[in-house]
Formats: C-alpha cells, structure tokens, sequence
C-alpha cells in the first residue's frame, strides 16, 4: 500500500492556503486519486500486455533493462524524489501537529502548540525525532508496514467519522458531494482496517491499540471544543432510539421498578427550622431529632443534617432504586419568578450543587430547580412534566411536613393537594417520616420486615419492600 496513496491528505493539510478549500480540496484530491490510479494500473497492463511469464514473476529487477541510461541513474531519481516527499511531509507534518496540540485535547502534547517566529520549531523537532527513529530502523521493508498502518490508521478513522456524522445526521455535517451516503465511510472503513490485518496482523494489532488509547487519554482530558464529538451523538441518537421504541404501557405493566421524582422545597430546614423548637416544647412529637456531627461518609452525611435535606432524600433514593431505575431530584423555590436573572442564577447555581451531590453520593439520575410563585404550585408542576416518554417518575418521594401543626390551614391543604395529585397521575407516593433516624446506604441493619400486601394492589407494597 505505501507509498501509493499517502498523498491524500495534502490538500486538506494546505487549507489555510487555498482561496476556496471547499471546492478545491475535493476536485483535487478525487482528481489526484484518479490520475495515480490510473498511472499505477496501466502499469500493470503494460506490463502484462508485452512481459512473458519468466520476466513477469521475477522477485526483483524486471526495471533493470528498461532504465535508461543506467541503474544508478535511476536510482539517484528515486533518491531525490524520496527527499522531495520527505520535505514536503516536514513542511505539512509540524503543522498539523501543532494544530493538534493547540486544540488541548491531548494535554502531554500542549507545549508542541508554541509558535517561534510563526513557525512551529518545537514540533518540527518531534516530527525529526520520528522520522529519525524510522531511519535508524535501517530497512525499508520494515519500515513501509509501520507507515502503511499509520495511513491506514488515519484513513479508517476519517471514514469512521464520516459514516458516524452522515447516519447521525449531524447538522454540522453538510458535505457537498452529492453522491455521499453513510454507507460508503462504512466500507472504507471496513476495508482499510481489513488491509492492515492482511499486511501485518502484529502492526494492525498494536495501530489499533495505540489509537484506543489515545481516544482514552482524549475522552479522559475532557477539554472543552469549538466542535461535538461522534460519541457523544451516537449517544444521543441510541438514547432517542431507544425512548421512541419502548411501548411504555407494556412498560410500566410488566417491568415496573421505582422511577423516582424526589421532591422537596429548597431550604426547607432553614425555613421551618426556628419552630422545631416550639414544636418539640408542646410536645407535639413531629420536631426532627437534634442534628449530629457529620463526617465524610454517607451514612453520617445522613444524620448530620437538619430537616429533609438534599442528603437524606438523597440516600434514602438511592436505597429504593437499589442501583437501576430512574432518580429525577426536583427542589422547588416558591416566591422566584422565571422571567428573573437573578433568580434564574440562584437556581442554576442550585442545580449544579444538587448534581454535585447526586455524583458524590453515588446517585445516578438528574435533578432540575423549579421557581415559582408557590410551593404548591412548584410541586403539581413537577408532577406533571417530570420525566420524558417511558422514563416517567411512577413514584413520588416526598419528606413529612413536621411543622405542619404551626400553620395547619396552610400545610394541610397542601399535603392533601400534593396526595391528590399523585393520587390523578397513578404515581405511588412516599412519605418519609423522621428522616435522621433512616440508615444510611453503608449500616448494617438486622431485624425483621412486616410486609403488609393489599391483594389488588398487583403486588406494589411487595415490589417496593
């Protein structure tokens, strides 16, 4: 394979320098394709055409009689010619890598981006380092597998790309060339991997591996581009599959698990907390317990905190869902208004604390900060809109209003609202009570459990428990 097509690239690789890459890239580079193929197959009729059997299965020399004037000639040419693409790969190759580390993905090779005087000298010395490597290898039949899989490599990954952007229907991917299908990157893809295991299995082998890596360094650097990437969109394009095909009756009927709206009013132990002291003082038994030192585990993350906190709602979910199922975390903010900056930055600032915590704890799942002008309101709302196609909460995990006694013609018509809500939608709904006497997710507990089953229930209370 090398060196008969490594010339592919050299028209993207001068870009910056053509007056219209967009139409002269592809007429150059098809129209280069085309010419060296058909140089190269009219050598083989030729030869074919005029060469008898003996000459033409010679493992070597069948160009020795037709050189003129000598050999040596010849191969002086071939010398010059040699290191007329040598230099034009050191003029392309510093460059493109310097754009390459420019763009930070691969952070060990940032400094390569620096520019002396305009020019790239620091990854033209790599690029001389390797080349010299190569060299120093001192065969050329050993050296061309190495740089057929480099190609090859190169190659693959561009057809890969284009196959990925073309069936995901990326709208940053709008080709020109009108007879593009996905499905040609796909067999270009396909075939230029199936050549390097035919040329050497151990190189295509050890290519490929290094090209694995370097997408691990790439996905693990997490830098932020100007571009998307085909993961993250054959990501997206499954998820979306994957929702649209679910029949979400057969769903919810015969592969129910808790999927979970955590709801709660935010900063509710700040609001409510001045009256758990009149409350336990009357002895109405609803004050929470006295809060306890925390530390950095969860189970006394759990405990030392005051009211129903992001903490204990949090742990408690996590025991539900028993590592599967859906967590959607929704705080209400009453009193805010949507069409606000600053309380639109509040809630933001909110949500990330929550996805923070969510990561921290161990929660899989997403959260999201509702404003509006009432708690109630907050709470009807995030029942009705939580969750996209099957993924629909199916239950509601709210904490125990324990000052409900301080304003009962408030509370409780609230509570009985946020009941029949839960109640019209067909959402199961969990009340927690005494939240910092739950265990945490790493106590160990021992004991029974009394599971009371409804028979018309199908089964709900013996599901949960």
């Amino acid at each position: 394979f090398f060196p008969c097509f490594t010339g592919i690239l050299s028209g993207a690789n001068r870009a910056s320098s053509l007056r219209d890459p967009a139409s002269a890239i592809p007429r150059g580079t098809l129209g280069a394709i085309t010419l060296s193929f058909c140089v190269y197959v009219s050598f083989l009729i030729l030869w074919a055409a005029v060469g008898e059997r003996e000459y033409l299965t010679m493992e070597h020399g069948q160009l020795d009689e037709l050189i003129y004037p000598s050999v040596k000639a010849a191969q002086i040419g071939i010398v010059l010619s040699s290191l007329g693409q040598a230099l034009q790969c050191v003029v392309v190759a510093p460059r493109l890598l310097a754009s390459i580390a420019a763009d930070g993905m691969l952070r060990p090779m940032r400094s390569l981006a620096r520019l002396t005087g305009g020019e790239p000298k620091l990854a033209l010395g790599a690029t001389y380092l390797v080349g010299a490597m190569c060299v120093l290898i001192g065969s050329l039949n050993a050296v061309a597998p190495l740089l057929s899989m480099c190609f090859l490599t190169c190659y693959s990954m561009m057809n890969l790309n284009c196959c990925l952007l073309g069936l995901l229907k990326d709208p940053h991917w709008r080709p020109r060339f009108r007879y593009f299908h996905w499905a040609v990157g796909l067999v270009g893809f396909v075939l230029c991997t199936s050549i390097m295991f035919v040329i050497d299995w151990r190189y295509a082998l050890g290519a490929w591996l290094l090209t694995l890596l370097v997408l691990a360094l790439v996905v693990r650097t997490n830098a932020q581009t100007d571009w998307g990437s085909a993961l993250v969109g054959l990501r997206f394009q499954l998820a979306m599959r994957s929702l649209t095909g679910i029949d979400i009756k057969a769903h919810l009927d015969e592969n129910w698990r808790p999927q979970l709206l955590l709801l709660y009013h935010l900063r509710e132990e700040e609001s409510h907390g001045s009256r758990r002291g009149s409350s336990a003082a009357a002895g109405w038994g609803e004050a929470e317990p006295p809060a306890e030192p925390s530390s950095s585990s969860l189970g006394d993350l759990v405990r030392g905190d005051v009211g129903h906190t992001h903490e204990r709602m949090f742990s408690v979910a996590a025991q539900l869902r028993h590592g599967s199922g859906l967590v959607i975390a929704a705080a209400v903010v009453p009193g805010a208004s949507a069409d606000s900056l600053r309380a639109v930055a509040l809630a933001e600032a909110e949500r990330a604390r929550m996805d923070s915590l969510m990561g921290r704890m161990g929660v899989r799942g997403f959260c999201k900060t509702i404003l509006a002008r009432t708690l109630l309101e907050g709470k009807l709302g995030a029942i009705q809109w939580a969750g996209l196609g099957p993924l629909v909460p199916n239950t509601l995990l709210m904490g125990w209003p324990w000052w409900w006694r301080d304003e009962p013609e408030k509370y409780v018509p609230e509570l009985v609202s946020t009941i029949n809500a839960a109640t019209i939608h067909e959402k199961t709904l969990l009340l927690c009570h005494r939240l910092s006497s739950f265990p945490g997710a790493d106590e160990e507990l021992s004991g029974f459990i009394d599971v009371w089953w409804i028979i018309r229930d199908g089964g709900l209370m013996l599901l949960m428990a």
